[in-house]
């Protein structure tokens, strides 16, 4: 099973959303009423995972519907955006905004600015970066720029096969070649910093 935030659960089976050419692909045999094309295309890996002999019609149709109806644009832009901030500015990455808001910051270094006493803690009156006309590269505090939950998972997947390759099944996945492929493109673009590793 892959393990990078696309798969869900419905009941005992373990489906992934169809990206857009599998929409396609599923739409054509579903309008040409071609069930056996269908049934072999949906039920089988890296789109679903269990036995499909076990798999009853209401079942099929609430994944089938998962499938299809699942937004993977959003996810893909804020894949893009997200590593972008954390190739180019990975300690800025790794802040909150919460950490922003009470810590004085040194933007040169991405650390907490120090004098003789210690950690400055930000003063109350001054304007946020996010608020200034400079602005910050996560956006502002309210709607900030980092990996949602699932491209938490995407990530993760991605720093924990990228140095031995992906297995075989995950290779199969479009939406795996096409997260990978965003990625890989950045780190060519950005370098990978330190940091991260």
């Amino acid at each position: 099973m892959i393990r990078d935030g696309y798969t869900f659960r419905h009941r005992q089976f373990y489906f992934r959303p169809l990206a857009e050419f599998g929409r396609e692909i599923a739409k054509e045999h579903f309008r040409s009423k071609d069930w056996d094309s269908l049934g072999a295309f949906l039920w089988t890996r890296p789109q679903f995972y269990g036995n499909e002999d076990e798999i009853e019609e209401d079942d099929q149709q609430t994944i089938f519907r998962a499938m299809m109806e699942y937004d993977t644009d959003g996810n893909f832009q804020n894949l893009k955006d997200s590593v972008r901030i954390i190739l180019t500015d990975p300690r800025l990455s790794m802040r909150t905004c919460a950490s922003c808001k009470k810590w004085w910051f040194d933007h040169d270094t991405g650390l907490v600015a120090r004098n003789s006493e210690g950690l400055l803690l930000r003063p109350e009156d001054t304007a946020l970066p996010c608020e200034t006309r400079e602005g910050c590269s996560k956006g502002h505090y309210d709607s900030p720029i980092e990996l949602n939950e699932t491209n938490q998972k995407v990530w993760k997947h991605y720093l924990e096969w990228r140095s031995v390759g992906l297995p075989n099944e995950d290779k199969y996945c479009p939406i795996v070649r096409r997260n990978w492929s965003i990625i890989s493109r950045l780190i060519e673009k950005h370098g990978f910093p330190a940091i991260c590793n």
